[in-house]
């Protein structure tokens, strides 16, 4: 399992297909420049208004790693506020909102162990052999 990020950017519902290909001109060729480059894969669905895209990463480190050197570029704090002004969402001095984040990690090789017959309520489970819990 390939460790993802996630770039989210909150847009006018209005304007996702005007912000798509301004995304693509002005801030994806940034990003790459910054050693990131797009997943095919596509995320979850999320709220309206809600732009995303994922990014192969190393790990958890290297995400707030780009996170600080994008937050430090001018060329990219430029593009963030002439896309908000793109978009008539806010002023040249003010910034598109975007968060940089986690996505997807795996959680380690993890161990394997048998159980006897057990019942399950909601995401627990327990054992009547232990009486432990399993989640």
């Amino acid at each position: 399992m390939t460790p993802l990020a996630r770039l989210s950017f909150w847009v006018p519902v209005e304007r996702l297909g005007d912000f798509e290909a301004e995304y693509r001109k002005k801030l994806l060729p940034l990003l790459e420049k910054h050693g990131l480059e797009e997943s095919a894969e596509r995320s979850w669905p999320t709220v309206e208004g809600v732009f995303s895209r994922l990014f192969a990463v190393e790990g958890p480190a290297q995400i707030a790693l780009k996170r600080e050197a994008l937050r430090r570029d001018p060329a990219w704090q430029q593009a963030l506020s002439k896309a908000a002004a793109f978009l008539g969402t806010t002023s040249l001095d003010l910034p598109l909102q975007y968060r940089f984040g986690p996505y997807r990690f795996p959680s380690g090789p993890g161990r394997t162990a048998e159980v006897g017959p057990g019942l399950r309520q909601g995401l627990w489970s327990w054992t009547s052999t232990a009486g432990t819990r399993c989640g």
